[in-house]
């Protein structure tokens, strides 16, 4: 055997500098992937659980000349994020707020009826829409037309 001496409990000071570079080689990486996770929870998956359009259906029945709309599934539904729009046959709109159309209720869920409008045969068009509260943007829930 030629050469130098090979320390077997710690390797030569040659050998210790490559475990050192790799170390810091896996080190660098870690920090890469702890960061895209990061990135990815605040800028993709964070901002869709912050808010959003809620899930909630909606069926309307008139019942003589009484228009009613009734929350048919989805979530329960906080009324003063919901306007409920009424378009009339003669192209004059009004907007009513959710706790109007659902009898003074803060909060409605599965089963809930409220009623639209006692003059039906006079309806055009009502909508439900969510206001989102952080933005101010409406989003459309269900749509009724006559």
């Amino acid at each position: 055997m030629s050469g130098r001496y090979v320390d077997t409990t710690g390797g030569t000071a040659d050998d210790r500098a490559q475990s050192n570079v790799i170390g810091a080689i896996l080190l660098i990486v870690v920090t890469i992937i702890l960061v895209s996770f990061v990135a990815v929870y605040v800028f993709g998956v964070g901002s869709s659980l912050q808010g959003g359009t809620p899930q909630a259906s909606f069926t309307f029945k008139n019942d003589s000349n009484t228009l009613y709309v009734t929350q048919d599934g989805g979530q329960s539904l906080q009324t003063a994020d919901l306007d409920v729009v009424v378009t009339w046959t003669n192209a004059s709109t009004a907007r009513k707020t959710g706790g109007d159309v659902f009898g003074g209720a803060s909060v409605i869920e599965t089963g809930d009826r409220g009623t639209v409008a006692t003059n039906a045969s006079a309806v055009d068009t009502v909508s439900v829409v969510y206001i989102d509260p952080n933005t101010g943007d409406g989003t459309t829930l269900a749509k009724y037309t006559a």
